[in-house]
C-alpha cells in the first residue's frame, strides 16, 4: 500500500500516534523556515488532514501523546531560539492550548509517556545558543549549544513540571521508551 505525502514538507518535526490509531506530526523546519503547521494522519483511508495551527513555530520539539488522546508538544528552536514553550492538541475540540512551560528550554531531548500516561518525560537536549550564532542547532551548528544531563517531568493533571535527578552524561537526539516502569535512554 502507498501512504500519501505530507501536505505540507518537513523535516525534524514532532511526531506521535493517538489513542485512536492517528498520527499527529507538528512543527518542523523547511524552505519557508520554522513551522507551525500540524498534520493528522488517518490510517484507515491512508490520508492526511490539515490540523489548526500551533501558537509557536517550531523545530526539533518533543511530541507524545496522553492517555486522555490528546498530544503534548513540548521545547524545539524558532524564530526566536530556544524554546521551553508546550502546546496541547485535543483531537476532540481540534483545537491547541498552551500549558505550562518547561523549566528549561531545550531542542532535540528524548521525550516519552510514562505509568498511568498522563506523566511525560524529557531527557537531555541542546540548551543555551551562543549569542553570536542564530542558525539552528539542527542546521549545522550544534557546536554553538551545550548538551543537557537534565530531566524533568510533565504532569498533565495538574500541568506542572518537576525536576527529575540529572543523567550521568549529556544526552543529544536520544530515543526514549517507557520500559514497564523504567525509562531507557
Amino acid at each position: 500500500d502507498t501512504i500519501a505525502d505530507l501536505l505540507e514538507g518537513r523535516f525534524s518535526h514532532g511526531c506521535c500516534t493517538l489513542r485512536d490509531g492517528t498520527v499527529v506530526v507538528a512543527g518542523g523546519f523547511n524552505a519557508t523556515g520554522y513551522l507551525s503547521s500540524a498534520e493528522l494522519f488517518n490510517p484507515e483511508t491512508a490520508s492526511w488532514t490539515t490540523l489548526p495551527s500551533m501558537a509557536f513555530p517550531r523545530e526539533g520539539c518533543g511530541c507524545c501523546a496522553l492517555a486522555d488522546g490528546r498530544a503534548l508538544v513540548a521545547g524545539g528552536w524558532g524564530d526566536e531560539g530556544l524554546l521551553a514553550v508546550c502546546e496541547i492538541y485535543d483531537p476532540l475540540l481540534e483545537t491547541w492550548e498552551e500549558v505550562a512551560p518547561m523549566s528549561t528550554p531545550r531542542h532535540s531531548f528524548g521525550m516519552c509517556t510514562v505509568g498511568d500516561g498522563y506523566t511525560v518525560m524529557v531527557f537531555g537536549g541542546w540548551c543555551e545558543p551562543a549569542e553570536t550564532e542564530s542558525a539552528s542547532p539542527a542546521a549545522g551548528s550544534a557546536e554553538q549549544t551545550t548538551a543537557l544531563r537534565e530531566a524533568e517531568a510533565y504532569d498533565s493533571i495538574l500541568d506542572s513540571w518537576s525536576a527529575l535527578p540529572p543523567m550521568p552524561l549529556p544526552r543529544v537526539r536520544c530515543a526514549v521508551v517507557p520500559v514497564q516502569s523504567m525509562q531507557l535512554t
